[in-house]
């Protein structure tokens, strides 16, 4: 009984837009038969909706397809959604559950004991894809209900940029869940090849290593890439202004990530954007937030290309073509937003005890004066406490840096740190 409210596009397989990359391993992941459910979640452009339309488009079975919307934020249209997704796969399947979702609303649990009841009855592999689930705002609690009393012939496959609104402790335990996440999605440098030839696009091997490095395989990237290699006469110096002048990335990263945020979270990012990798403390001092603890794992969670950088979840970084979208962008509000970014950032690394953080990141905003200043300090402490290791490093990043340049602008400078190096680490 399907709803003539649903727009059938949101029932049938998506078709690509453009060139696949064939991926038989995701595919063949997809096609185990242990799982019961099965969760396809990244962030933005990491090719999700692309993996399982051709996946689901390849199974000789049939299949119920669910592409959610914005409408789905309201729990009935969601269900009715699935339920017609549902009918649409399996005549007559879902019809006493669609009964009960008009009499009794999207919150009620013998609407997903209804489903699953149906569902079991049918002889054969049942398979339900729910993809963009992140835009549906079904009760977390109705959903939980259905996914763990489904029959044992029902498997639900949900792509999504965010976790799941409730626990699949119990299926990862019992070895019945099946994740694909961001670093199963990423492309090889293989794949990258592929994409590029089929976009009638050549590379040096130099250009191909250095575009995988900079979009680190993320699929969407690539593809802009592909397009702006078209279009670009002169390729010197393209691959590293990509993310900051590139039309394509940059509308694809103001409307499908940022329009979709909160206005405090994108604040949030572009503060922390100038720091190369950060902690909660760090975001803290960066930005002033109390709360920046939980917006860090908000971030983390909602997949918004942070990068988790040991197994604790504590430390982070920006994948880089997005980080480099964010400071592009706080940097085209105004030079005093940027400049004092930095500057709290530069004030919270030398607070840490990372000096050559805090150097290189006034090095990089081309505040030298700065720069110097944070080696004199760092000298000054290591000579009144004795702690050579402190300061060799800085003064080493400094001279290799700087050196050669300010040898003939300032040399007394260049000479006060080589000495200072003589005395505090005998070089």
């Amino acid at each position: 009984m399907r709803s003539k409210g649903i727009a059938a596009s949101k029932l049938t397989i998506p078709q690509p837009l453009q060139t696949v990359v064939m991926r038989p391993e995701l595919v063949a992941r997809l096609d185990g038969s242990t799982h019961r459910v099965a969760l396809v979640c990244a962030a933005a452009g990491f090719g999700k909706t692309t993996v399982l339309a051709t996946w689901a488009t390849g199974r000789q079975a049939p299949l119920a397809w669910l592409s959610c919307d914005v409408t789905d934020r309201q729990p009935t249209r969601f269900w009715g959604g699935l339920l017609a997704a549902v009918s649409t796969a399996w005549p007559g399947a879902g019809d006493d559950a669609a009964i009960e979702l008009a009499r009794s609303g999207a919150d009620s649990y013998e609407l997903a004991i209804s489903l699953g009841n149906d569902l079991g009855e049918i002889d054969g592999p049942v398979v339900i894809v729910i993809d963009d689930f992140h835009l549906a705002q079904p009760t977390p609690q109705v959903v939980a209900q259905f996914v763990s009393m489904m029959p044992p012939n029902v498997t639900v496959v949900v792509g999504s940029r965010v976790d799941l609104p409730f626990s699949l402790a119990r299926h990862r335990v019992a070895g019945t869940l099946l994740e694909i996440r961001t670093g199963d999605l990423r492309f090889t440098l293989g794949e990258t090849s592929a994409l590029l030839a089929a976009n009638h696009v050549t590379t040096t091997p130099v250009e191909l290593h250095q575009l995988q490095d900079l979009t680190e395989g993320w699929p969407a990237g690539i593809q802009l890439a592909a397009l702006a290699f078209q279009r670009s006469g002169d390729r010197t110096g393209f691959l590293d202004s990509f993310a900051a002048t590139d039309r394509g990335v940059t509308d694809f990263l103001v409307n499908e990530v940022l329009d979709r945020q909160p206005t405090d979270r994108v604040e949030f990012m572009f503060q922390t954007s100038v720091l190369d990798q950060f902690d909660a403390g760090l975001c803290e001092a960066v930005t002033g937030r109390r709360d920046a603890g939980a917006l860090l794992h908000e971030l983390a969670a909602a997949s918004l290309f942070v990068i988790p950088l040991d197994a604790e979840g504590q430390w982070y970084r920006y994948h880089h073509l997005f980080g480099a979208f964010l400071r592009a962008r706080l940097k085209a509000r105004g030079r005093d937003d940027l400049v004092e970014a930095q500057q709290r950032a530069v004030r919270a690394l030398e607070d840490r005890g990372d000096f050559v953080g805090a150097l290189r990141l006034a090095s990089g905003s081309g505040d030298l004066e700065t720069a110097a200043t944070i080696v004199r300090n760092t000298l000054r402490r290591s000579m009144n406490v004795s702690d050579v290791a402190m300061s060799a490093p800085a003064v080493r990043y400094w001279l290799y840096e700087h050196g050669d340049d300010q040898i003939t602008t300032d040399p007394e400078l260049v000479l006060e740190f080589v000495l200072a190096m003589v005395v505090t680490s005998g070089a």
